[in-house]
């Protein structure tokens, strides 16, 4: 009998010692319920313990301390990117053969920043250039494999200041930064910010989280502001190893007004043109301030000076670029080819080989109808060419299914509205404000979304950008035909 009242004792024990861990997680309620239930067995108990450190290990994966909610409190919190080695493009004139090298993969994580009164030459810059590959990525960009599993939340890239200004230098628009855990997918942690000054010659570009993200790889994007030029001198990425890997939230596509293109988060277009398309560098524009707006845009393009859609039709290798596939295709004409009966014939033809082969490719097919000259073209002034453009396209487009971007309307607003000079020296090519105009008529007839939501370009002052995306709006949005009003 003793025995058995030993080995009963031992099983009350044993079942009060498993419940011990559900009964410390409980409140008083049902800590009260626990001892008041007499019936609970050994079975039940060891059940209810899996649950509960099921529920534990899901809560440390959440709140645990990696990743920590402090995360610079750690005394491992550090610049993980030092004394790395990395990857990168768009280095001028090449990445083999720099003009402003990065020495050995090495200059942008070696941690040495440039002195304080030292120049754009000096070794801890490397030279950016958006003449070479940039064109047709959209960016430059530094790749780095950090060698294993990081918790991170901050980033920053030093560059140079417009304290350069006077050899075309400034800061970039901004870094985007991505992440990825297999060197595969990659997924967007957020934009660098920056105040661009003349004060000092090196400045941080920063990002930095409020919830730390986990990566084995990281790329920073770097998009042009107002210059070609980009130098770099360090990029960092602070945090702590761990062992945790985090999922990564999808970026959703940016919601769009009435459009003709699908709703993405990033599309790749091709410009077919001549120097209205790269004066000022219209394309690469749209993408630095698509790009604050959470639309990642690439651009191709082929704008020879002078050259007229004819050529461009009779020319191999444009229609060998567009077979490779571009979610839209943009096209624009000599402003000569549109002055006479029989140069227009000539355009309408190459505009019906160049559509063939657009639509044959699966891309949206549009028409960048131009700006006018500031001066005279063939008799027409410069807002009567806006119209001559117009009944050029227009019908053009119904018959070829194609869209258009009327940038000549915007312009015939501005002309008639607006007390603006649009065009540079040479009175033929945009200047700064034309230009400006241009993107802002393309993003908002691109994505239906209001131009006035757009950040500044080109070093514009506030106000006028703010009546030239007004304009764009009037036409892209509101229909406005300024010879009907």
């Amino acid at each position: 009998m003793k025995a058995k009242r030993i080995r009963a004792l031992t099983s009350l024990l044993l079942a009060v010692f498993l419940l011990l861990p559900s009964l410390a997680s409980c409140g008083a309620e049902e800590l009260a319920a626990s001892s008041e239930s007499e019936t609970t067995s050994p079975e039940e108990s060891s059940t209810a313990v899996s649950g509960e450190e099921e529920s534990l290990e899901e809560s440390s994966e959440d709140t645990g301390e990696e990743p920590m909610e402090n995360l610079r409190d750690n005394p491992d919190y550090k610049n993980i990117l030092l004394g790395k080695r990395y990857t990168r493009s768009a280095l001028y004139p090449d990445d083999s053969s720099a003009s402003y090298p990065d020495e050995g993969n090495i200059t942008l994580t070696d941690g040495q920043l440039p002195s304080s009164d030292g120049k754009y030459s000096d070794p801890a810059f490397a030279g950016f250039n958006t003449n070479n590959d940039y064109s047709d990525r959209g960016y430059a960009s530094i790749r780095v494999d950090l060698n294993g599993l990081y918790c991170l939340d901050k980033f920053e890239v030093y560059v140079g200041s417009k304290a350069f200004f006077s050899v075309g230098i400034s800061a970039p628009a901004f870094a985007r930064v991505y992440a990825s855990h297999d060197g595969e997918t990659w997924y967007e942690v957020g934009i660098t910010t920056h105040e661009d000054t003349e004060e000092v010659n090196c400045i941080p570009s920063v990002l930095e989280l409020n919830d730390p993200i986990t990566a084995r790889y990281l790329e920073f994007r770097l998009v042009a502001d107002v210059s070609r030029w980009m130098f770099v001198a360090e990029v960092t990425a602070y945090g702590i190893a761990t062992d945790k890997e985090l999922p990564y939230e999808e970026t959703p596509a940016p919601e769009l007004g009435a459009t003709f293109l699908p709703a993405k988060s990033s599309y790749q277009f091709l410009f077919i043109g001549n120097s209205a398309t790269y004066v000022n560098d219209i394309p690469a524009t749209l993408a630095s301030l698509c790009a604050r707006k959470g639309i990642t845009v690439t651009q191709k393009q082929i704008v020879p000076g002078g050259r007229t859609l004819e050529e461009h039709a009779a020319d191999p290798a444009v229609l060998a670029e567009i077979a490779k596939g571009y979610d839209a295709v943009f096209i624009q004409e000599n402003g000569n080819s549109m002055t006479s009966s029989s140069a227009a014939e000539k355009s309408l033809t190459a505009i019906k080989k160049l559509g063939d082969a657009v639509h044959a490719s699966g891309a949206v097919f549009c028409f960048y109808v131009r700006p006018p000259y500031g001066k005279d073209l063939a008799g027409y002034r410069n807002f009567d060419q806006c119209k001559l453009f117009d009944d050029h396209f227009t019908p053009a487009a119904e018959a070829q299914d194609a869209h258009c971007v009327y940038v000549n309307r915007a312009f015939a607003y501005a002309i008639k509205h607006l007390n603006y000079n649009l065009w540079g020296d040479d009175n033929a090519h945009t200047n700064t404000y034309g230009a400006y105009l241009a993107v802002c008529t393309f993003y908002a007839t691109l994505f239906g979304k209001t131009a006035t939501e757009l950040g500044i370009a080109y070093g514009l002052p506030a106000a006028d950008a703010k009546a030239l995306q007004e304009a764009a709006d009037q036409i892209a949005l509101q229909g406005v035909i300024p010879w009907e009003e």
